[in-house]
């Protein structure tokens, strides 16, 4: 049996994976949502997302491109730069691959410019760039040719749209390149979540993944809010660690005492 079974659940419901599905549209994530998709359809050009460690940056990531993936008129395509030491030919390469079904061998600015048109020639399709952890671009050369692919129009229309996302260091980064800085239309920051919106959080992960009960006291989501600091990812860490201790103890539902071991254990009291 799987943990979660065990609790009445359909499926993890604090997993580490990004699921789309499981977004939580707290205040600041939808205010993001909302300022990510008015760029694109309003021809904005370039939105950047900011946010702290664990404050759900890549679900967001995920939930704009499954929303992208649902309408026909755009090619969403998210690279993720995982270091920093990467060049401008790692960069391009990873932008031509995605249109070819083979290896290119041509991977300059031209060929990606020229792969981009003909995609919106033929399908009507915009090409829409997601970048995770965008704050690790350094290259300049890397930023000037985002920034001409920024100008790819057909009369009033944005042919190629940009979403940066990263932390806060993304927008010092880029004021070291202006003429990209400020091709960025949009600016938006994700937050920790009130202690209002941690209750929220948690009943809606268990309501989306099957459950029908409270599976946390009043004082454990105190407690969690308290330990997590209001961060998303720490609130997933803290209670799919509850529920394997619940399950342990063959408890049915998660209290303050589960939370306080918890918090000691991860040196987070």
């Amino acid at each position: 049996m799987k943990i979660y079974e065990y609790f009445g659940l359909k499926k993890d419901p604090f997993s580490m994976i990004p699921d789309p599905n499981l977004f939580y549209e707290s205040e600041p994530h939808s205010s993001a949502l909302t300022r990510v998709l008015f760029s694109i359809e309003n021809n904005r050009g370039a939105v950047a997302i900011t946010g702290d460690v664990g404050t759900g940056k890549s679900i967001l990531l995920r939930k704009i491109l499954l929303n992208l993936y649902e309408n026909q008129g755009y090619e969403p395509f998210l690279v993720i730069c995982a270091h920093s030491d990467f060049d401008r030919e790692w960069f391009l390469k990873k932008l031509t691959n995605f249109y070819s079904e083979e290896e290119s061998e041509d991977n300059s600015l031209k060929s990606v410019i020229k792969k981009v048109m003909e995609k919106y020639e033929k399908d009507k399709e915009k090409a829409v760039l997601l970048i995770d952890e965008a704050d690790k671009i350094q290259d300049k050369e890397i930023m000037e040719d985002l920034r001409n692919l920024l100008n790819l129009e057909v009369f009033d229309e944005k042919v190629f749209h940009l979403v940066l996302v990263g932390s806060r260091k993304l927008a010092k980064n880029l004021r070291n390149h202006m003429p990209f800085y400020q091709r960025i239309a949009i600016w938006s920051e994700l937050t920790a979540f009130s202690e209002e919106e941690v209750g929220s959080y948690i009943k809606f992960r268990v309501e989306k993944c099957g459950g029908n009960r409270d599976l946390f006291t009043e004082d454990a989501v105190s407690k969690i809010t308290l330990y997590s600091e209001g961060v998303p990812r720490l609130i997933n860490v803290i209670c799919d660690s509850a529920l394997l201790e619940a399950y342990i103890n063959k408890k049915d539902v998660v209290d303050e005492e589960i939370v306080e071991k918890i918090a000691g254990v991860r040196g987070l009291k």
